[in-house]
């Protein structure tokens, strides 16, 4: 077995070590000081990479327990209904699929109330043809 640093005939070393023991402790010293930076480097990348896997985990726990916003089904058995925004009544009902639609989900006797009520159907999604179906 043959020490680090130390030669023999047959090998050579390319950056050979100090040959005093004073120089070697500096350089031992030296080398503890990286080995401690990239230990305390390793320590805070691990601890981000924790905090956003906690964070992640929130984000996925909150979802889940959150109340669903999507629309139930296809979206064409249910509908919305878009307040005028003057405050004098009447508005435009949408289809729950409408990317114009805005407000609470309906149903469909809630939609047909509404549309008798004199409320506007949207020109994009016209609901009242599935509203007569």
């Amino acid at each position: 077995m043959r020490l680090l640093g130390t030669r023999d005939s047959t090998e050579h070393v390319s950056e050979p070590l100090p040959p005093d023991l004073y120089r070697l402790r500096t350089l031992q010293t030296y080398l503890r000081l990286q080995l401690d930076a990239v230990n305390t480097h390793i320590e805070q990348l691990e601890q981000v990479r924790r905090t956003k896997e906690q964070h992640a985990r929130r984000s996925t726990r909150q979802r889940e327990e959150a109340p669903s916003t999507a629309v139930p089904d296809d979206g064409l058995r249910w509908w919305r209904f878009a307040p005028d925004r003057s405050g004098r009544g009447g508005g435009t009902l949408h289809r729950g699929d409408c990317h114009s639609g805005a407000g609470a989900l309906l149903s469909l006797a809630e939609a047909r109330a509404i549309l008798a009520e004199g409320a506007r159907p949207c020109q994009n999604c016209r609901p009242e043809d599935r509203l007569r179906q």
